[in-house]
């Protein structure tokens, strides 16, 4: 069983010396229906705002993919970024990973599922 709750998230805005304001387009990722918005992510439990934006922040080096599709076929999206890391001469840091879920699955089939999944990795 699936439970759809609001959550909360925390936001960071860039801007250079002239002022102006980098945004990130979010066409085909909104779930609000917004098409340009501020870059932030959720806030885990325990975590303050300013914990979160430090953790997105602090993640450095990264490999990601872009998982479409059900959560039980994850594990394929993984053994190919860990392919791709280890052919371009690096390793994967830690055994934990992020996943930004740009689609809710309350609303959506298994099959229309879009994943971010994301790990750390090193040099």
């Amino acid at each position: 069983m699936l439970i759809c709750k609001k959550s909360e998230k925390a936001v960071i805005a860039f801007y250079d010396n002239q002022k102006r304001i980098l945004l990130q387009d979010r066409r085909g990722i909104s779930k609000e229906g917004e098409i340009w918005g501020f870059f932030g992510g959720g806030i885990e439990k325990g975590e303050t705002p300013e914990q979160a934006l430090e953790r997105g922040i602090e993640e450095g080096l990264c490999i990601q993919i872009l998982h479409n599709g059900s959560y039980n076929d994850e594990p394929k999206s993984f053994e190919a970024m860990e392919k791709f890391c280890t052919e371009q001469g690096m390793e994967r840091k830690k055994r934990t990973h992020r996943e930004i879920y740009l689609t809710d699955a309350c609303k959506v089939t298994a099959a229309k599922l879009k994943t971010v999944l994301r790990f750390e990795a090193k040099k």
